[in-house]
């Protein structure tokens, strides 16, 4: 059907990196978050977010790849980092979003899988993911073998919302698992 490029982002990709992440927010939290609190969440709101956070942040140790489909079209994104402290977990997948037209193609497992990859070439041996309890994303994660270990309520908007943490208790397996390119993903 096409062909799918998962790369590492740069500066250029910020403003497709907000997008899908406002736009993501938008089908999948209305009526989950408060409407004023989605409307606040600009494209340049979020590309300034990113910025700061990553790209321009010599200290952060944030990784962030971009998923490329339909002819170079950035269509997905996940980021994560290695956890520093005394954390039962030493790696956390921080976002992993895709234009929902594009989801169930595969595309989210070639970014999961990259980014543990890349946070065990770092030397994390574990992941962590924090979510909305409710999203449907949750049985993605189970799939992947997610297991859930924790649960609490996070403040957006004005409202508390429950979120589940998943695990992954060893990612040695994911270990060269980087999807850098391939015919016919979806």
């Amino acid at each position: 059907m096409g062909n799918l490029l998962i790369r590492k982002a740069n500066k250029l990709d910020v403003d497709s990196i907000a997008k899908i992440h406002v736009d993501v927010w938008n089908t999948t939290y209305t009526g989950v978050v408060s409407s004023k609190y989605l409307a606040g969440r600009t494209c340049e709101k979020q590309a300034e977010g990113w910025l700061e956070r990553v790209f321009n942040n010599t200290e952060s140790n944030e990784v962030v790849y971009v998923a490329e489909a339909d002819g170079g079209n950035v269509v997905g994104f996940a980021s994560g980092a290695v956890r520093v402290g005394n954390d039962s977990f030493d790696g956390e997948l921080y976002t992993l979003y895709i234009f929902q037209e594009y989801q169930g193609r595969g595309i989210g497992r070639a970014l999961f899988n990259t980014i543990a990859s890349a946070l065990h070439g770092q030397g994390a041996k574990t992941m962590i993911l924090w979510v909305f309890a409710y999203n449907p994303a949750c049985a993605f994660y189970e799939h992947l073998g997610g297991k859930m270990v924790d649960r609490r309520l996070i403040r957006k908007g004005g409202e508390d919302i429950q979120a589940v943490a998943y695990c992954w208790e060893d990612l040695c397996q994911f270990r060269g698992l980087d999807f850098i390119s391939s015919e016919d993903v979806y």
